[in-house]
């Protein structure tokens, strides 16, 4: 199962294709008990991936779109370096 490293390389979509997975061989039943936890762990540290990054989007876009009042604002979308 992958560590916290390779996933930060991976896509978005790539993990939650990965964390569905797992969901449904979970939910078939016809797991053993070892497996499922496994899979379990797994599951929780992809869903904790994924919740970190749209958190990271989130902020990002609130960044943008938000002046230091608070109010809406229509402005350029400047995509940094290190996006995917």
């Amino acid at each position: 199962m992958g560590d916290k490293e390779s996933l930060n390389n991976k896509p978005f979509e790539e993990i939650l294709m990965q964390l569905e997975a797992h969901v449904n061989r979970l939910e078939s039943g016809d797991v053993p008990v070892e497996e499922a936890l496994l899979l379990f762990e797994e599951g929780v540290r992809l869903s904790s991936t994924l919740n970190a990054r749209l958190a990271g989007l989130e902020q990002r876009i609130l960044k943008l779109t938000r002046d230091e009042n608070g109010k809406l604002k229509i402005g350029e979308f400047e995509a940094s370096k290190d996006d995917h």
